[in-house]
């Protein structure tokens, strides 16, 4: 069952950008979410954004903060708002300006059998000045999958704010 496209845009308080709150170890029924924007800036810009801090991690409203070389096979770290280790991932696929996927392993890498999730990136030119940002998240429990999307929402809303106008929306994550 897809999410409606009403269901990609609301912004909503509560989100899952909490440590823990979108990775789960719950077996079950896994699902993908999509979310489609377009920026005003070049591919260059919006990896950048995706790959770099500290323009990461503004628009994730400094919840999380990335460490990798985002090259295919590389380690990703992941840490949370106070700095601590959250989990480990591993980039799965990159293509500079084009395509970035890396697993999100939930704390300590407990899967309960299950596959991590993979959060993917994918740029498109779309028009003259304009990239076409599509994130997948996949292999989600169905559990958390409605407030994921409503949280994947603001996050890209929050870059698209970076990229066009060079601040990040100002949101609670909570």
């Amino acid at each position: 069952m897809r999410l409606s496209a009403l269901s990609k845009i609301v912004a909503v308080v509560g989100l899952f950008l909490v440590p823990g709150g979108c990775a789960s170890t719950r077996p079950g029924d896994r699902r993908s979410i999509e979310v489609t924007i377009h920026v005003a800036a070049s591919p260059a810009k919006v990896w950048e954004a995706l790959t770099t801090e500290p323009l990461n991690s503004e628009f994730w409203a400094h919840e999380w903060r990335f460490e990798s070389d985002w090259k295919t096979g590389s380690t990703v770290t992941y840490y949370a708002a106070d700095g601590s280790l959250y989990s480990r991932g591993r980039v799965i696929e990159a293509a500079v300006g084009r395509t970035l996927a890396y697993t999100w392993p939930p704390p300590g890498g407990k899967t309960s059998g299950n596959e991590p999730e993979v959060i993917r990136w994918n740029l498109s030119q779309s028009g003259p000045g304009v990239v076409r940002l599509s994130m997948v998240h996949e292999r989600l429990p169905d559990a958390v999958a409605a407030r994921c999307a409503e949280g994947w929402a603001l996050v890209l809303s929050s870059l698209k704010s970076l990229l066009e106008v060079g601040a990040p929306l100002k949101y609670d994550p909570k």
